[in-house]
């Protein structure tokens, strides 16, 4: 059994609706998406793999998708997951509109021509389709439990259980004490190592800590930097670190004067210690970004940064 603590309950597990990491926890292992993304070694990423998709191809002026399915997909009551199923999941995920819908074009179709194939329209090529269909919000729902649940699209049975083809399932939640995950009998891929999945909400950091460190989790979630330092002068447990896709910062509201001067926004920029940010705030924990897209996400690159203070000369009048 894997025990995993964090400090709060998931908000909902409806994929149309969920919007953080408490959601995310239970609702990627529990669903699938037509593509998943990958791991470059101790790396996260942005770029994908086949996951209920076999192969794709996109047509010349990237407007259309078509997507194969691998035919031995089923869900936790054992049900196959088709075409249709897609169609309708994504169908759903447009009319609910919520935040995980704002990741998708408004306007896009969605065609299931035969039991296995897929087929997407959009109005105008978009770059970041394809990666767009790893996002939890992409996560295929059993018609199944849609139909029986319709009179509201099954918002209410989705937001406290799960319904999907991925390597576990819901048995259990307990708000505020813990949720378990079981395996899904019904899922192809490779079989989870866990039999059983807890995960204990405590709220306080310092108790996730002391359940770490006496053993009663094995995992804990979202410490701060001051009791991972603790964790490690202890030398009881495993601190792993990896580079992550977290993004930290200021938000300019650049349509009001002084802040609409390109000059001002360079200087705030340039007199920042982000250096003495990650070492004070962040104990080290962090690097500055050079660009506003992180390593390891889709459309990064690294020879677009520019690393360099560029000098120039102040106007005459200088900054208004």
């Amino acid at each position: 059994m894997l025990v995993i603590g964090k400090a709060a309950d998931p908000q909902t597990l409806a994929p149309a609706v969920t919007i953080d990491n408490n959601d995310w926890t239970v609702t990627y292992p529990s669903y699938q998406r037509l593509v998943q993304y990958k791991t470059d070694g101790d790396k996260g990423s942005t770029d994908v793999e086949g996951d209920l998709a076999s192969s794709w191809k996109a047509s010349d002026d990237q407007k259309e998708w078509t997507f194969t399915l691998k035919d031995n997909a089923k869900f936790a009551d054992g049900t196959p997951v088709t075409a249709e199923a897609v169609k309708l999941s994504f169908e759903r995920l447009l009319k609910i509109g919520q935040g995980p819908a704002e990741a998708f074009p408004k306007d896009l179709k969605i065609d299931a021509p035969d039991e296995h194939t897929v087929k997407f329209t959009l109005s105008q090529p978009f770059a970041p389709f394809l990666y767009t269909l790893a996002n939890d919000g992409a996560s295929i729902i059993n018609p199944a439990v849609l139909k029986e649940h319709a009179a509201d699209d099954a918002r209410g049975f989705l937001a406290q259980n799960t319904a999907g083809s991925g390597p576990f399932m819901l048995k259990s939640w307990q708000k505020g004490q813990q949720l378990v995950l079981v395996p899904n009998p019904h899922y192809p891929g490779n079989k989870p190592n866990f039999k059983r999945v807890s995960v204990k909400i405590i709220g306080e950091s310092a108790s996730r800590r002391l359940q770490l460190s006496r053993g009663d989790i094995d995992i804990a979630d979202a410490l701060p930097v001051d009791q991972l330092n603790a964790l490690k002068q202890e030398n009881k447990v495993n601190v792993a670190e990896y580079p992550s896709l977290r993004v930290t910062y200021l938000y300019l509201n650049n349509s009001k004067a002084p802040l609409n001067q390109a000059d001002l926004r360079r200087a705030i920029s340039w007199s920042t210690d982000y250096q003495g940010m990650v070492n004070g705030i962040l104990s080290g924990n962090g690097k500055q970004m050079r660009g506003p897209i992180p390593e390891g996400m889709w459309g990064y690159d690294a020879r677009q940064c520019n690393t360099t203070m560029t000098k120039r000369k102040p106007k005459p009048n200088g900054i208004k």
